[in-house]
């Protein structure tokens, strides 16, 4: 795989330092391939360091998580028409957002009458979202809208990647566990993934969202999407975080507290959804991006960004 990169950067220094001058990719070769390069190995430390930089401007829809608010709409649609399905529409549900950064997705699935609790190791971030709730409901109240009620949102400073931490603050089981582009900056994957999927109900469901591990993504979410394009912040990811989908599911593998039966078999076999030990696979999308009209759709290729919903076995 490094003998593929090295190539790829060599390609990369020839292509930029053959062009003409007048052309619109103004790149410096070496500061890019060292920038770049960086991006595999960078420390998840300095993408915390980077979010927090921008925590102020988290809510502008064209400002730097301006990507992420062009994501947002896909994630609440795609989250609404799966919960709508398995739990049934205008049912008020249990959800715990971790990642919730600025609350970009957490507030809105509260307004819709959730009960949400939002986790992220920002402390920037988590103000801002608090700050965000509180303006919508002051906001609200001076409209003197008809039919508003408050949100049911609650958010903490923590790291889910340690459990004590975790316990400290959450004592109550969620419906719905929801981690969106968070795994791809964490590095204690397997702690993360397994102290989320304790915090479910039994027969909870769980959505996340990441970036698959491969040349395709390593091209499209990091040279594209952060030194081309220029669509996200510079080093805000690093190809040695990128995960696979089946990387995931070999993890929930090691679920115990929501198996099925010792003889390995269960009462959902005639389900269409796939099965196994421990979970089923609701859906596995892709995520695309047009860069003509800056638009996202869900795609049937999980190459590069993906969503994942997977359901839980009670005990």
């Amino acid at each position: 795989m490094n003998k593929l990169f090295h190539k790829f950067f060599n390609n990369l220094n020839n292509y930029s330092s053959n062009k003409d001058e007048s052309n619109n990719f103004n790149i410096n070769s070496t500061n890019f391939n060292t920038e770049i390069y960086e991006n595999i190995y960078n420390s998840s430390n300095l993408v915390e360091n980077l979010f927090a930089k921008y925590s102020s401007e988290w809510w502008k829809s064209d400002g730097p998580m301006s990507m992420l608010h062009y994501m947002n709409i896909i994630r609440l649609n795609y989250i609404n028409d799966i919960v709508n399905t398995v739990f049934g529409n205008d049912k008020k549900l249990d959800i715990i957002d971790i990642g919730c950064g600025g609350g970009l997705l957490s507030i809105p699935l509260a307004r819709i009458g959730h009960s949400v609790v939002g986790l992220d190791i920002e402390e920037d971030l988590i103000s801002i979202a608090k700050n965000k709730l509180e303006e919508i409901k002051i906001r609200k109240n001076i409209e003197r809208k008809k039919n508003y009620k408050e949100s049911d949102a609650k958010f903490f400073v923590c790291d889910a990647s340690k459990k004590e931490q975790l316990n400290d603050i959450i004592k109550n089981k969620f419906d719905i566990v929801i981690m969106m582009e968070i795994i791809e900056h964490v590095k204690e994957k397997e702690d993360f993934l397994l102290n989320c999927i304790n915090l479910l109900k039994p027969g909870g469901i769980v959505f996340l969202s990441t970036i698959n591990r491969n040349l395709t993504s390593f091209f499209k979410a990091i040279v594209c999407a952060e030194y081309i394009i220029k669509c996200v912040p510079k080093k805000t990811h690093n190809y040695i975080d990128f995960i696979k989908p089946n990387e995931i599911l070999e993890i929930f593998e090691k679920v115990k507290n929501y198996g099925i039966n010792e003889d390995n078999t269960n009462s959902h076999t005639n389900n269409k959804h796939k099965y196994n030990n421990n979970y089923y696979i609701i859906d596995i999308s892709g995520i695309k991006y047009n860069i003509f009209n800056k638009k996202l759709s869900i795609s049937n290729k999980i190459d590069t960004n993906y969503l994942m919903c997977l359901g839980f076995y009670p005990n």
